[in-house]
């Protein structure tokens, strides 16, 4: 009997150690598994980080302005050779009043009339220098109503001053109390070959105010 207790208390003495190291044990496999779970984690992130600065450096040659040139052309000459096809492309944006696409050439007509004083001050003159320095071409002409009116065609960059001059402008001497456009559309070319003050005569034969 004394033995058995004995025996009994040596295996009660040992359970500690026992469940000591298995304790130690399963710790250690946790830490294994989380290291590796830490390493595989690291290896996405790189992997992914990777793939976004390939994808940014892609992107940055496609829109780089050499990209599509032909060998042994520099991205300049290329640049060059494709900026009139971007400016007539860039011709090609609807206008800003009558809501029209603007024909392949780039142009813009309209019809328009002045009121306020613009009789006898030479604001016909004036009208055609500007229209001549934008490029605009058409005509202006003086009515018997005291106004001026005519039709301009031009780009729709030129065509949008030449109405603000219209509109605020005017001759040195003229004063403009509003303007009316009406008809504008797109064309592919001018019907006008230049820019023209035309002379209106009366039904008795006199020309109307200068």
């Amino acid at each position: 009997a004394h033995g058995q207790c004995a025996m009994g208390g040596a295996d009660r003495g040992q359970t500690p150690r026992a469940a000591g190291v298995k304790r130690s044990k399963s710790r250690s496999r946790h830490r294994a598994q989380a290291a590796a779970a830490a390493e595989t984690g690291w290896r996405r992130g790189a992997a992914a980080l990777a793939a976004l600065l390939l994808t940014a450096l892609v992107l940055a040659v496609l829109r780089s302005p050499s990209a599509g040139a032909e060998p042994g052309h520099s991205a300049a000459s290329f640049s060059l050779r494709a900026a009139p096809a971007a400016g007539a492309a860039g011709q090609a944006l609807m206008d800003d009043g009558a809501g029209e696409l603007v024909a392949s050439a780039g142009l813009l007509c309209c019809e328009y009339e002045v009121w306020g004083k613009v009789q006898h001050v030479y604001m016909r003159k004036y009208t055609k220098q500007k229209a001549d320095q934008l490029g605009v071409t058409g005509y202006v002409l003086n009515t018997e109503a005291k106004t001026v009116r005519g039709e301009a065609c031009g780009t729709p960059a030129a065509l949008a001053t030449f109405k603000g001059w219209l509109e605020t402008t005017g001759a040195p001497k003229a004063r403009i109390e509003r303007a009316q456009f009406r008809n504008e559309r797109g064309v592919p070319r001018s019907p006008f070959s230049a820019f023209e003050v035309r002379k209106v005569k009366l039904a008795n034969g006199k020309q109307w105010a200068d």
